[in-house]
């Protein structure tokens, strides 16, 4: 009888184990197509050259600016976008706006709009902060709120 019982549970098991992995999610690793609207994210201001805050979120934006005094560097801003611990080209940013944001504060919370879209220029693929296959996809900016 006892053997009974534990042959039972052990097929029990099996059955849901199979189960599992049949459920398993098979979604797309590239996020090309997706939308994200009205999503929060901390938006970061560094100084040039500076490190990035650590730990970085997964979800995050970095912005940081060359200092003026440079006349190569002269108004030239640098972004990174992060997305699931994956770094994306970005575009459509409101460069202005996020001067005015951060002006006095190191981060501020931020309500996102976009679509990721596939990147056309495969010459400058983004890297990945994790140990996944690069990405070739950019997000591109449709709105963007101080929250």
């Amino acid at each position: 009888m006892r053997h009974l019982k534990i042959t039972y549970v052990c097929f029990a098991l099996s059955v849901l184990c199979l189960l599992l992995i049949s459920c398993k999610d098979d979604e797309d690793p590239y996020p090309a197509g997706k939308e994200l609207v009205n999503y929060e994210m901390t938006l970061f201001r560094v100084e040039y050259g500076a490190p990035k805050p650590n730990p970085l979120p997964k979800d995050c934006i970095v912005y940081s600016e060359a200092p003026g005094n440079n006349e190569a560097c002269d108004n030239k801003f640098f972004i990174s976008f992060y997305y699931e611990g994956n770094l994306y080209p970005i575009g459509g940013l409101p460069i202005p706006e996020m001067r005015d944001w951060t002006m006095n504060k190191s981060s501020v919370q931020v309500l996102l709009g976009g679509k990721f879209y596939f990147y056309e220029d495969a010459g400058n693929i983004p890297h990945s902060r994790s140990k996944k296959d690069d990405y070739f996809v950019s997000f591109q900016v449709s709105s963007i709120i101080l929250k």
